[in-house]
């Protein structure tokens, strides 16, 4: 299950969008993570410039994840795409131009880094990236 963010954007002076909301931004973090995730890539994706993706670890635990963003990477390069191919199919090169054809969504093992926030007032894990492991 994905937990989206809905922002309000209001307009300012010389046209540029200032966030109602933006308790979705986490600024990208220096050093080493709080912990990593490895599992199976359950869901993954964006809305308004915040998302969210599900693990399912090895022992079974599902952990959600905020994918902060911008940027966010998987296996070291930058991608943007609010809806990854699923279920084997291949990446649609018009919606998500460089998603990695080998990261498939239920399908491939990822090992994801994290930091711990808080959103809305609760602890969260935030991310803004993750590797492939391997398909499963």
């Amino acid at each position: 299950m994905i937990r989206l963010t809905t922002a309000m954007l209001f307009m300012v002076a010389g046209s540029q969008a200032v966030l109602g909301d933006d308790s979705h931004y986490y600024p990208q973090v220096s050093g080493a993570p709080a912990g990593v995730i490895v599992g199976r890539l359950l869901d993954f994706g964006f809305g308004m410039g915040s998302g969210g993706m599900t693990i399912r670890t090895a022992s079974g635990k599902t952990v959600d994840l905020y994918t902060a963003k911008p940027p966010f990477s998987i296996n070291g390069k930058q991608v943007d795409c609010p809806m990854p191919p699923k279920n084997g199919a291949k990446p649609d090169r018009e919606v998500c131009p460089v998603w990695p054809t080998q990261v498939i969504v239920g399908e491939s093992e990822v090992r994801v880094p994290y930091w711990r926030g808080t959103r809305y007032g609760k602890p969260t894990l935030i991310t803004n990236a993750f590797r492939t492991v391997r398909k499963l």
